[in-house]
């Protein structure tokens, strides 16, 4: 397996953290609940439209369960992070 596949999502992901560690103080995010939701919100408006967009291509054989199992993924990561982020800071 090329490390591409390795690094690629870990240094995508890093990003969404620190994204969101600047983020979640500069909205007032002050309770676990509005972490969750901050994490939820973030995951499904952002990642997980962005991965069933990028899904949708030719080259996918079922780029809609693609997309969707990818935005999952996207939907549960986000709010793990949030919620790390939270009890963390």
């Amino acid at each position: 397996m090329p490390p591409l596949f390795i690094a690629g999502p870990s240094l995508c992901m890093l990003v969404t953290t620190v994204t969101s560690a600047v983020l979640m103080p500069a909205i007032g995010v002050a309770t676990l609940g509005g972490a969750i939701g901050f994490g939820a919100l973030v995951g499904v408006g952002y990642l997980g439209s962005t991965a069933v967009n990028m899904a949708i291509n030719p080259l996918v054989l079922r780029p809609l369960a693609y997309g969707f199992l990818s935005a999952s993924y996207f939907l549960v990561a986000s709010i793990l992070i949030s919620i790390v982020l939270f009890l963390v800071g």
